[in-house]
């Protein structure tokens, strides 16, 4: 069989499968091989038969010969004997005209059997031939059965892999959202629970400090009243008024200078500026009288403390220490907050750095996994498809001819 090199791969192949040198159908040499041995074992046997048989019939002519009398043959013989050597002549040409003709009529009888034999042969080897072809054609269906079996099962594992793909991810994703909802509830609680106990912590130190003042003033009082008596308490009181009006007076006073800026703008600022400044000049004067007679009054009191025996600027000291105290403990506070809240921040931060990683780690391992699947479907089409071509292409070339 001569295919072109389009299909040397498959004829090779299929000589490979026929396990004889050239092309033809599946087992054909090795079932001509076996013809032949059998036709070869018949010849001999044949050959053996008509060799016992001829020895057979020599021995019977030599008995009758040796035997003299019996059967027609001896008799003749007997004769021939009697009449001389001419008719010894005529029996060997007689016996070399029966020979040939034996061998003739061998000849024919074994040519006719060997005519019989090659139809009978070419009987067979068309029976083999539809046999075989038949043979192939089952195993063909059986072949598509078993692929198509296969193709569903496989599809059916595919399926099943894929719902039990997704199923683990709904779950993983499903996990990780319950994971988060209770990591943000515990969040929520102890930022609930930290803020309660500042307010609670913040009430009582403020408790404490209303407590301490008070007490401190029902000191002040209790002892002034034992020592100083109305008359100091009336004199206290009425500094503080002056204090506070003082105060309130300097407030409306910047609050007025902004306001007039304000309004002023940029146009007649200079102007507004020089009034302002022999205001403040005029003020600044009054001002610093006011703070002498302040100074002056405090050293007075301060003086009059001392001779009373109430301390003086030891009592404005600790006081000062205690209100330098107030506000160490206010800023760290603030500190101890403003840390939790940068590590509230940081923490925020990182958990969203985490999901996005996770997300975009979730992203890739679908679409490899996308990718992957579509190459193994690729190559199991182009595999199914070579399967067909080079099935149709040996069918058509091995079709049995009948």
């Amino acid at each position: 069989m001569i295919l072109t090199d389009k299909f040397k791969g498959l004829e090779k192949e299929g000589r490979k499968e026929r396990g004889g040198k050239r092309g033809g159908i599946e087992g054909e040499g090795r079932e001509r091989e076996k013809e032949r041995g059998r036709r070869e074992e018949r010849e001999k046997g044949e050959k053996r038969e008509r060799g016992k048989r001829g020895r057979e019939r020599g021995g019977e002519r030599k008995r009758e010969g040796e035997e003299g009398e019996k059967g027609r043959e001896g008799e003749r013989r007997k004769r021939e004997r009697k009449r001389g050597g001419e008719g010894e002549e005529d029996e060997i040409e007689r016996r070399g005209r029966e020979r040939e003709e034996e061998q003739r009529e061998e000849e024919r009888k074994r040519e006719e059997k060997e005519g019989e034999g090659e139809k009978e042969r070419e009987e067979e080897r068309k029976r083999g031939r539809r046999e075989r072809g038949k043979r192939r054609e089952r195993e063909r269906r059986e072949r598509r059965r078993k692929r198509e079996g296969r193709e569903r099962g496989r599809r059916g594992r595919e399926r099943e892999e894929e719902e039990r793909k997704r199923g683990k991810k709904r779950e993983r994703d499903e996990e990780r959202a319950r994971g988060e909802k209770e990591r943000e509830e515990k969040r929520k609680r102890g930022k609930r629970k930290r803020g309660k106990k500042r307010e609670r912590e913040g009430r009582e130190r403020e408790g404490r400090r209303e407590k301490e003042s008070e007490e401190r003033e029902g000191r002040g009082e209790k002892e002034r009243g034992e020592r100083g008596g109305e008359k100091e308490r009336e004199e206290e009181r009425k500094r503080r008024r002056e204090s506070e009006e003082e105060r309130k007076r300097e407030e409306e006073r910047k609050r007025g200078k902004r306001e007039r800026e304000r309004r002023r703008g940029g146009e007649g600022r200079e102007k507004e500026r020089g009034g302002e400044k022999e205001r403040e000049e005029k003020e600044g004067g009054g001002e610093k009288e006011r703070e002498e007679e302040e100074r002056q009054k405090k050293r007075e009191r301060g003086k009059k403390r001392e001779r009373e025996g109430r301390g003086g600027e030891k009592e404005g000291r600790e006081r000062g220490r205690r209100e330098k105290g107030g506000r160490r403990e206010k800023e760290k506070e603030e500190r101890v907050r403003r840390r939790e809240r940068e590590e509230r921040e940081r923490k925020r931060g990182k958990r969203k750095r985490e999901e996005r990683e996770r997300e975009e780690e979730d992203r890739k391992r679908e679409e490899k996994e996308r990718e992957e699947s579509k190459r193994e479907e690729e190559r199991k089409r182009g595999k199914r498809r070579r399967e067909e071509e080079r099935e149709t292409l040996l069918s058509s070339c091995f079709e049995p001819s009948l």
